[in-house]
């Protein structure tokens, strides 16, 4: 074994155990942030139950909640870009970006429109069609590689002018065709 190698099998070794660590205590923060909801929820509706005595006060009640679970949602998301990193080791900027969205979400449910300037709510708006905007155009531009467009026939049937009925031809759950060859691969040659 080189010492480029070797370096290299160190780094690769340094990597895993810290994408590792921190994946640990991210699934610990989310587990504690699940029971913590749990545990404010419980509480809120034994002692506060009584004091909702409008809308206004419900409404303030269900942003306390929906934060909490977006917050949890937001843990989750952020130990799937650590598993996608720890597999491919490679960031997916819409996974980021979701993330994003997420945090930006949870902040509006959050805020207090009322007492709130016209400049912030403009600005929190501009960064939520941005970020949608950016999810949008990155899916755009990774084309069909997450979801392959449908297979249509001469005859332009997305089943195959099957007609229901499963032969030799027809396409499983995965849209592999049952000769073992997928659509695309038909595609390409003519036959199918």
């Amino acid at each position: 074994m080189n010492a480029g190698s070797r370096s290299r099998t160190i780094l690769r070794g340094f990597e895993t155990t810290v994408v590792v660590a921190v994946g640990l205590i991210l699934s610990l923060a989310v587990a504690i942030a699940v029971l913590m909801l749990y545990v404010f929820i419980f509480q809120g509706l034994r002692t506060n139950l009584a004091e909702l005595e409008s809308v206004t006060h419900l409404q303030v009640a269900l942003q306390n909640v929906f934060g909490g679970v977006l917050l949890v949602l937001l843990g989750l998301e952020l130990i799937d870009t650590l598993k996608i990193y720890f597999i491919d080791h490679e960031i997916r900027t819409e996974v980021i970006l979701v993330v994003a969205m997420i945090a930006v979400g949870r902040h509006i449910i959050q805020v207090d429109f009322h007492h709130t300037e016209g400049l912030e709510l403009i600005g929190m708006g501009a960064i939520t069609i941005a970020l949608a905007a950016s999810y949008f155009l990155v899916k755009k531009a990774r084309g069909y590689a997450d979801d392959p467009p449908p297979i249509t026939t001469p005859q332009g049937h997305p089943d195959g002018g099957a007609g229901g009925r499963t032969d030799a031809h027809s396409e499983n759950r995965s849209g592999d065709r049952s000769d073992g060859r997928t659509g695309a691969v038909q595609a390409v040659d003519g036959r199918g």
